[in-house]
């Protein structure tokens, strides 16, 4: 055993330290109470599960479902997904894959005009899908 002495505080030091384990103490019981709380039901517009897209990003969501089934969906995505600023933090990947998925659906709608309409278009958007005329 040490013949050493604990280090004392001073008053000073003493608070400074009890200020510091209160705000942890603080912070790990509003951690715990918000993991205590239910988390809420996502309210379905159509009567279908809301996409990732729609949960994190209702104003893209919104702007896909107007320009669906056209070349400026597809640029509109491609922009989305192709990383051209600097300092962007970039989508979930979840999200990212949702949005490659609909970009490749996008694109063989607009490059195959004879495919059966009910079997392509995406239901999740809420309505029949466009078609701009030539």
């Amino acid at each position: 055993m040490s013949d050493e002495l604990p280090k004392l505080f001073s008053d000073e030091e003493f608070n400074a330290q009890r200020l510091v384990r209160e705000r942890r103490e603080l912070a790990d019981r509003r951690v715990q109470e918000r993991r205590a709380q239910p988390v809420p039901a996502l309210q379905n517009t159509d009567g279908l599960p809301q996409s990732t897209i729609e949960q994190r990003f209702p104003h893209i969501a919104k702007k896909l479902t107007a320009l669906w089934r056209s070349e400026a969906c597809t640029a509109y995505l491609s922009g989305l997904t192709i990383a051209d600023r600097p300092g962007r933090q970039g989508f979930p990947l979840d999200v990212l894959e949702d949005m490659m998925m609909l970009y490749e659906i996008n694109d063989m709608l607009n490059n195959h005009p004879g495919l059966d309409e009910a079997a392509a278009a995406p239901t999740a958007w809420g309505g029949p899908a466009r078609r701009e005329h030539d």
